[in-house]
């Protein structure tokens, strides 16, 4: 199975190996660091933030909006 389930655009990404797909792009998210527009965010106890705003990823599943 996937280690990240990512839900974008109604669109659900499986990011195997801790392997991030954003923006036609696959981001590598090594010691639960996210790279999401050209930003460095970390993700500690699974919280994820995007765009200023504070996700909690339950069950590994993260929500990326556009922009």
């Amino acid at each position: 199975d996937n280690d990240e389930v990512i839900n974008r655009n109604d669109k659900v990404i499986y990011a195997k190996d801790k392997e991030i797909q954003v923006n036609n792009k696959v981001i590598y998210a090594d010691d639960k660091v996210i790279h999401v527009n050209d930003k460095v965010i970390y993700a500690d106890d699974k919280v994820i933030q995007v765009n200023d705003e504070v996700i909690n990823a339950i069950d590994k599943v993260i929500h990326v909006n556009n922009k």
